[in-house]
C-alpha cells in the first residue's frame, strides 16, 4: 500500500471516530456538555452541581440543563446525598471520553517530548474542520443537483473561517476534494474526483445506494443529513395534518380525517425509518 493510501486510510478512520463522537455530543453547539464530562473525568469523583457550575464557570441552570441531556445519552449518572445533587460519569461516559482523548492525545516528537499546547490545539481545530468538510462532502455529493452556490457556503457551514479553509485548501491539490464551477456570482462548488472517491467510502453513500426510501427522502427534502431530514419531514407533515384538521373542523368534511390519519401514520413510519439510520448522524 502506498504512503498516500495509508494516509487517506488513517485520516478516514479518525474522521469516522470523530463523526461517531460528534453524533453523541454536537461539538459545535454543546461545548458546556463537553466541559462537564471532561471535568468529571479529570476529577475522577462525583461532583455537586454547584461545584460543576463554579469549576466550569457557567450558570447552575445551564449546568442542570446540560446534565439532563447528558443523562439521556447515558453519559452521566445522578444521585442525591444530604439534599445535594451529585453527578459522575457513567461507564459509557468514561468510554466516550477515552475515545475523545485518543483523538486529541499529545503528539510526540522523535525525542519523545510532548508538543506544545498551541500545536495540540491546532490538531483539534483541524479535526473540527475535517468534520465540517465531511458534512459538506456528504451534502454536496448526495443532494441533487450535486453542487451548491459558493455564496451559500458560509450559511451551510455556519463558520466563515471554515468556509475560507474549504475554498483555499480543499479546492487545490494535494488536498483537493471539491472543484469550483463557473465564475463570479454564479460559482458552484461540486465534488472533485478525490471527493467522490471519499464519499463512496462513507456509510451515507452505502445507504443512499441501497435504500429507495432514503434516496427519495433526500431528493424530496434536499438533504442527506438525518437531523435535517427529520426536522424538515416533521415540519412539512405536521403542517399538512394541521391544515387538514383545521379544514375538517371548519367545514365538517369528516372525510378529510382519513388523509390526515394516513399522513400522520406515514409521518410516524418515516420517523421510525430515520431512527434506524441514527448511526449516520454527524
Amino acid at each position: 500500500m502506498s504512503t498516500y493510501s495509508s494516509d487517506v486510510g488513517n485520516y478516514f478512520s479518525k474522521l469516522m471516530l470523530l463523526r461517531d463522537l460528534d453524533s453523541v455530543i454536537d461539538f459545535a453547539r454543546a461545548s458546556n456538555q463537553l466541559a462537564i464530562i471532561l471535568h468529571l473525568y479529570n476529577q475522577n469523583r462525583p461532583l455537586s452541581t454547584d461545584d460543576l457550575a463554579r469549576d466550569i464557570v457557567d450558570s447552575k441552570k445551564s449546568v442542570l440543563d446540560s446534565i439532563r441531556k447528558l443523562e439521556k445519552k447515558n453519559l452521566v449518572v445522578k444521585r442525591e446525598v444530604d439534599g445535594r445533587l451529585y453527578v459522575e460519569l457513567s461507564e459509557e461516559g468514561r468510554k466516550f471520553v477515552a475515545k475523545l482523548l485518543e483523538l486529541i492525545k499529545p503528539v510526540y516528537t522523535s525525542t519523545s517530548s510532548v508538543l506544545e499546547t498551541p500545536v495540540r490545539l491546532n490538531i483539534v481545530k483541524e479535526m473540527m474542520v475535517s468534520l465540517s468538510v465531511f458534512k459538506l462532502l456528504v451534502k454536496v455529493g448526495l443532494t441533487p443537483p450535486h453542487a451548491i452556490s459558493v455564496n451559500k457556503l458560509q450559511r451551510i457551514l455556519s463558520d466563515e473561517k471554515v468556509s475560507e479553509i474549504v475554498l483555499e485548501s480543499f479546492t487545490k491539490n494535494p488536498t483537493r476534494l471539491f472543484k469550483v464551477i463557473g465564475a463570479g456570482k454564479a460559482q458552484l462548488l461540486a465534488l472533485d474526483k478525490a471527493g467522490l472517491m471519499l464519499l463512496k467510502k462513507t456509510p451515507y453513500y452505502q445507504v443512499y445506494s441501497s435504500s429507495r426510501v432514503y434516496r427519495l427522502l433526500v431528493e424530496v427534502f434536499r438533504t442527506p443529513l438525518i437531523s435535517e431530514l427529520s426536522t424538515r419531514l416533521n415540519t412539512v407533515f405536521s403542517i399538512i395534518v394541521l391544515v387538514l384538521s383545521a379544514i375538517t373542523a371548519v367545514t365538517q368534511w369528516y372525510i378529510l380525517a382519513v388523509p390526515a390519519a394516513i399522513m400522520l401514520a406515514l409521518q410516524v413510519g418515516l420517523n421510525l425509518f430515520l431512527h434506524k439510520l441514527s448511526f449516520l448522524h454527524v
